[in-house]
């Protein structure tokens, strides 16, 4: 791993789970009552929200999914100087690129085709499901071991703790 300059700048981990939860949570909930409204009948509509959800949830709890809480053993020490963004900005953050990008694939589909709207809506609400526990799992880490966690900016964000 290449050394960064400066200061890095840090959002909390957890305001970031739970954040980016309620957001993936609603916008599938509305892009599956989307499909509904635009004239999808409501068991297809519920079938294709499962579907996507189903797939979403294997992939990524397969054996090559996501980091876990468990992968925190890393944690770099919080460096003087380290500046922290608001918590909105580090949700906002955190919704670049997969909540970004299903959501406006879903737009698209609203318009050419409601089962596949639905369908997304049923990947985002899996994946609020999976950031909804990352964040339980997350926050209850912290609270027993009296510490928070951070994430820094970019692409290949590296963790810390304080």
């Amino acid at each position: 791993m290449q050394a960064r300059a400066g200061a890095p700048t840090l959002s909390s981990a957890s305001v970031r789970a739970a954040g980016v939860a309620a957001i993936r949570l609603l916008l599938g909930i509305g892009f599956v009552a989307g499909s509904i409204a635009r004239g999808l009948d409501r068991g297809p509509a519920l079938l294709a929200a499962v579907v996507g959800a189903v797939v979403l949830a294997m992939i990524a709890l397969g054996p090559r999914g996501r980091t876990r809480v468990d992968d925190l053993g890393d944690a770099l020490p919080v460096p003087t100087g380290a500046r922290f963004d608001p918590g909105w900005l580090g949700v906002l953050q955190a919704c670049v690129p997969s909540t970004v990008g299903v959501a406006a694939m879903a737009v698209v589909a609203l318009v050419v085709t409601t089962a596949l709207a639905a369908l997304l809506g049923g990947v985002l609400l899996a994946l609020g499901g999976l950031a909804a526990v990352a964040w339980m799992q997350l926050a209850a880490r912290e609270r027993g071991e009296r510490r928070r966690y951070w994430v820094e900016r970019g692409p290949r964000p590296r963790v810390f703790v304080s």
